[in-house]
């Protein structure tokens, strides 16, 4: 198994219906996590593993070192991650819960078809992000 961000250096750009292939298989994944309460905290590239690129692959999640098991009603008071897949809210510390992967697994969508980050990553994502808010006020 190798992780999606060193087979796309193999292999180039991710075909789309393979990416749409990909995407399903960590959502999943991301769903059972969810389902017992298990926040991973770091979906990005790196952390999906496939047995080939090609159509019969096997996706994987993998790296579990920040994952966080959430009680009932609690949320993630603390900022982790990688820079770039953290959610907004993450960056905002406004109490941040299961979310959080979805949007990471929607960057990693976007960087591995696109091969770039949605934003820009010279400049530090925090400001960018209170500046244009993407998740609304409490």
């Amino acid at each position: 198994m190798v992780s999606v961000s060193y087979a796309q250096v193999l292999n180039g750009l991710m075909p789309a219906p393979v990416l749409a292939r990909l995407c399903k298989e960590v959502l999943e994944a991301i769903a059972h996590l969810h389902s017992l309460r298990v926040v991973h905290g770091d979906v990005k590239p790196d952390n999906i593993l496939v047995s080939s690129f090609d159509f019969a692959f096997c996706a994987k999640l993998g790296d579990f070192g920040l994952a966080e098991h959430l009680e009932p009603g609690g949320t993630l008071t603390a900022w982790q991650g990688t820079p770039g897949f953290i959610a907004p809210e993450m960056y905002l510390l406004r109490g941040q819960g299961t979310p959080v992967d979805v949007w990471a697994l929607g960057v990693t969508g976007y960087c591995l078809l696109y091969d770039a980050m949605p934003w820009n990553m010279k400049e530090e994502l925090k400001p960018q992000i209170e500046r244009q808010p993407i998740v609304p006020e409490p």
